[in-house]
């Protein structure tokens, strides 16, 4: 158990489960349901929750306790690889500029369509308020994601896990 409480176990976890993705996306010859960060986020979540389990604690506990120090540092690092997205678009601004009404546009309605999507099937599950508002902003990046989730009444672990 105290290797569970080591930041090693976070990254282990994400690497192992990332790589898990990529094999399985190889393997369909690239099927769009198996891309490797949807894979490796499933799977992770089911990994915790099974651990959780196993180790007879509470998931947002055991999250916090074992996979959140080492998922905190790959965090870290990810962070300037997300910002590094900006420097394609800012070299390409011209196509931006030519079609900002249909960027705009494809942005207001896939929002749109994905919060109430989000909100129909959280509630086909039965999730609770701060269930379905903790899961509302996980389409954003983490950073932005659990500051809007806190502010509106989730929990900011499970838009984490999401």
């Amino acid at each position: 158990m105290s290797l569970l409480t080591t930041p090693f176990f976070g990254i282990c976890l994400s690497l192992l489960v990332y790589l898990c993705g990529q094999w399985l996306f190889k393997k369909s010859h690239g099927l769009f349901i198996f891309q490797p960060l949807f894979v490796a986020m499933v799977l992770g979540i089911t990994l915790l929750v099974l651990l959780a389990k196993f180790f007879q604690q509470n998931v947002t506990q055991f999250y916090t306790q074992a996979y959140k120090p080492g998922g905190d540092l790959v965090f870290w690092f990810l962070n300037p690889a997300t910002i590094a997205f900006a420097i394609p678009l800012y070299k390409r601004n011209d196509v931006i500029k030519k079609y900002w009404k249909e960027i705009l546009a494809g942005l207001l309605v896939g929002t749109t369509l994905s919060l109430f999507a989000i909100v129909l099937i959280s509630k086909l599950l039965g999730l609770s308020q701060t269930g379905i508002a903790s899961m509302l902003p996980q389409a954003a990046t983490t950073a932005i994601a659990l500051p809007i989730s806190s502010a509106i009444g989730g929990n900011s672990a499970i838009t984490a896990m999401a």
